[in-house]
């Protein structure tokens, strides 16, 4: 008669003990509070800020940032705050901002030296963020670097990144980009670097090596440019038809432009790609 008894203990005791083990790890599988400085995380939830600040962001350098828009009439005020606080990557991101506003109102008396500012900063929030594991601001800097005539700031910055992660595709793709506008010939190595780690579904690494190749006349190995079984892209088909009619052999690069003139209703082609008198192209919109 004890044995029933029994078996319900020792059910009972299984059932608890795979309660408490569920329990437990259903605790250790909740996401975590990040793990920022005293009062931060509250002030985050409270205010709802989209961007998370860093590690080593205090209370206060969050308050300081969050708390005032970035307009061009906020630059004095971010100006001090960067100085106050130079290790706050937002602080130098929202300096950033105020100073792209001045620069959108046309009404800043020194253009050219607003560019290498905002380039300088760019670039020390880039440092700060990789200090905590993050690559960002990397086509800002490709950008400013360019509108500041100071391309080598950037190839610095990239050849150091890229000796730590030497298969980031945005970097990679980046300074293809990079290397393209300065008509350097390592922009190839890049694109081809870029392909091989892009994203599933991600095709500006294809696309931009393909325009590569046809702004140098090498059509050819333009029209070999190959996307992955399955993916499709109607700008691509667009280029290896120009391609096909710039190495004559126009009837067969109808074919492609038929399949991407819907596409560029929507989205017009470079007029760099628009060929004269072309009657293949009949059908394609270009920008002006």
């Amino acid at each position: 008669m004890k044995k029933p008894l029994l078996a319900g203990l020792i059910a009972g005791a299984l059932t608890t003990a795979l309660f408490s083990s569920s329990a437990q790890a259903s605790v250790e599988l909740s996401p975590s509070v990040p793990q920022l400085q005293p009062g931060v995380w509250d002030y985050v939830q409270e205010h709802h800020l989209r961007d998370l600040p860093d590690p080593n962001e205090t209370l206060a350098m969050v308050q300081a940032y969050a708390n005032t828009a970035p307009t061009a009439e906020q630059i004095p005020y971010y100006r001090a705050l960067v100085q106050k606080y130079p290790e706050s990557r937002h602080a130098h991101e929202r300096l950033v901002s105020a100073l792209q506003s001045s620069l959108q109102d046309g009404h800043d008396p020194h253009p050219a030296k607003t560019n290498v500012e905002i380039l300088q900063h760019y670039l020390t929030a880039s440092k700060i963020a990789d200090s905590f594991g993050q690559t960002l601001y990397i086509e800002s800097i490709r950008h400013y670097a360019l509108e500041s005539s100071m391309p080598e700031k950037a190839s610095e910055w990239y050849d150091k990144l890229l000796r730590k992660n030497p298969y980031n595709w945005n970097l990679n793709m980046t300074y293809a980009e990079l290397n393209k506008a300065l008509n350097n010939p390592k922009a190839e190595l890049f694109y081809l670097k870029a392909i091989s780690a892009r994203p599933e579904g991600n095709l500006d690494a294809h696309i931009g090596y393909t325009e590569y190749l046809l702004d140098q006349g090498r059509y050819a190995e333009a029209f070999r440019v190959a996307l992955l079984p399955g993916e499709k892209s109607d700008y691509l088909d667009f280029l290896h038809g120009y391609a096909l009619e710039k190495m004559g052999r126009g009837f067969l690069a109808a074919s492609y432009y038929y399949q991407a003139q819907g596409f560029s209703k929507d989205f017009p082609f470079p007029s760099r790609y628009q060929i004269a008198a072309s009657p293949y192209q009949t059908g394609l919109h270009f920008l002006d």
